[in-house]
């Protein structure tokens, strides 16, 4: 099964887009801050990690940048705005890929898909929607 982390500072998105992944039979763990994800990054393996880009305190690059991210992971952004410059950082950083907020869940499988069986990241990026 895979296993998949979402960090969002939102609560109803993260909520909701847990909830979307458990119906599609993924296992699914939730941080609402780029810190409580390294918790759980260290305590627990994840197949992906979708990321948001936005939080408060510190971001979603912050994350990628201090995480230290296992290899096997991959990592999706996800943002409410495309902002090239910022995309084509997050992918030299080391993200997979990324999807445009709001998104279906239909979208949101799609990617994750594409991004769980990428083998090599993208040299440029992927839109989401």
């Amino acid at each position: 099964m895979t296993r998949i982390l979402i960090i969002d500072d939102n609560d109803q998105l993260r909520l909701c887009v847990r909830d979307v992944l458990e119906s599609m039979d993924y296992e699914v763990d939730v941080a609402e801050s780029a810190d409580a994800g390294i918790k759980l990054l260290r305590e627990k393996g994840f197949d992906i990690i979708l990321l948001d880009h936005n939080m408060p305190e510190k971001n979603g690059l912050w994350f990628v940048e201090n995480a230290h991210i296992p290899p096997e992971s991959k990592t999706l952004f996800m943002t409410g705005g495309f902002d090239k410059d910022t995309i084509d950082e997050a992918i030299r950083r080391g993200v997979d890929g990324y999807i445009l907020k709001p998104f279906s869940p239909d979208q949101l499988q799609e990617r994750l898909k594409l991004v769980a069986t990428s083998g090599d990241r993208p040299e440029t990026p992927q839109i989401g929607r």
